[in-house]
Order: C-alpha cells, then structure tokens, then sequence
C-alpha cells in the first residue's frame, strides 16, 4: 500500500517543475482548437489537456502521477471545455 506500481517510479515528493521531461512528456503538436473534432478520443483529448501548461492551474496531475485533478471547475468549464470538447 502507498507504493507505486511495478515499473513506475515514486514521484509523490518531487514538484511539478522538478519532473523529468521524460515523464512529462512533449507539448502537443496539434493546436488545442483542433481537438474538438471527434476524431480525437478522449484520452487523446486528457493527455492535451494535462501536457498543456497554461491549464496547470485549472486542471493538473496529482503528484504521484497516477490521477488528475481539477482545481477550478468554473474555469475548467468556462475555458477549457469549449477548447476541446464541441458543447
């Protein structure tokens, strides 16, 4: 209990900005705009999401890695939903 799965390392006391790129993974490389289409499936549309820096304030990964939170629901609705999701 409280260890990370095997293969995955602990990164539950490490800040966000101390993260290995590695693990944090590349910017994506299609304009956010252009997720609303459905031809992206969801998961597609979260890794965006969470990969984009600018939302690291509304929506971001719990420090250990294995969840997502989001930390301002009227901001995550009002600003990042129209960017993705056609509503």
């Amino acid at each position: 209990r409280g260890e990370a799965p095997s293969g995955l390392g602990d990164y539950s006391d490490v800040p966000f900005h101390q993260l290995p790129r590695t693990f944090l993974g590349s910017e994506p490389a299609i304009a956010p705009a252009e997720m609303r289409s459905l031809r992206f499936p969801l998961p597609a549309k979260l890794n965006a999401i969470l990969s984009n820096h600018e939302n690291e304030h509304i929506v971001s990964w719990m420090p250990h890695g294995q969840a997502w939170r989001i930390h301002d629901l009227d901001r995550f609705r009002d600003q990042i939903l129209p960017v993705y999701f056609d509503c």
